[in-house]
């Protein structure tokens, strides 16, 4: 099971490093089931506040990192970007 503590190696693993913090400023796409955890864990090993940028987007339910999720996608971006125009 994912928790906090593991939530940023399985994104580093997915993403890669570098990829992981383009998306942070691009805009990382979640399941909205997964979004507090993928907010708690980057906070914790990047001190990075992310938000929310758009309303909730439904896609095809599925498994990501692994974990079965609902299809309820959401994009957290670097609350520092997020009002200004990214």
């Amino acid at each position: 099971m994912v928790n906090k503590d593991t939530m940023n190696f399985e994104l580093e693993d997915k993403y890669g490093v570098q990829g992981l913090c383009d998306k942070m400023q691009d805009g990382l796409e979640v399941p909205l089931s997964f979004s507090n955890l993928v907010i708690e864990s980057v906070k914790k090993y990047y001190d990075i506040e992310l938000v929310q940028r758009d309303d909730v987007v439904q896609r095809k339910r599925g498994f990501w990192i692994g974990q079965p999720h609902d299809g309820k996608f959401v994009t957290l971006i670097d609350s520092k970007l997020a009002y200004h125009g990214a």
